[in-house]
């Protein structure tokens, strides 16, 4: 029995607040094996100096108004959204797959707030 590949689309709609800020998409992995991964370092260089954001096969860059599509054949998968800001790193909820979605399509906007930012993560 062959696998079926799934594809997992994640778009960051387009916003001109905020339009500058680095987001990434973090695949398969824990908020805390992030962290470890990319450093203490990278909350003052809002995440311009880890290789690991640039080299890694988990992690997804996604700049304003794109869209990134992974392909998978995982059973289970799930994803979470963070984003380097001048206050810090801003992390998503964790976002977990439907098994029985052979296509999933995801969309992303910052709510931006006077005391606290935060992310909005839709299945569409």
């Amino acid at each position: 029995m062959t696998k079926l590949v799934k594809k997992i689309t994640i778009t960051r709609k387009k916003q001109f607040a905020g339009s500058a800020i680095k987001y990434f998409v973090v695949w398969n992995l824990q908020e805390s094996e992030f962290n470890q991964n990319v450093g203490l370092k990278e909350k003052l260089s809002l995440g311009s100096k880890s290789s690991f954001l640039t080299e890694s096969n988990q992690v997804f860059a996604l700049t304003n108004a794109k869209a990134v599509t992974i392909e998978t054949i995982d059973e289970k998968n799930s994803f979470f959204v963070v984003a380097f800001t001048s206050a810090g790193r801003l992390f998503s909820e964790r976002i977990f797959v439907d098994d029985q979605d052979d296509d999933a399509l995801y969309s992303v906007t910052l709510k931006m707030g006077v005391w606290k930012n935060k992310f909005i993560i839709d299945k569409m």
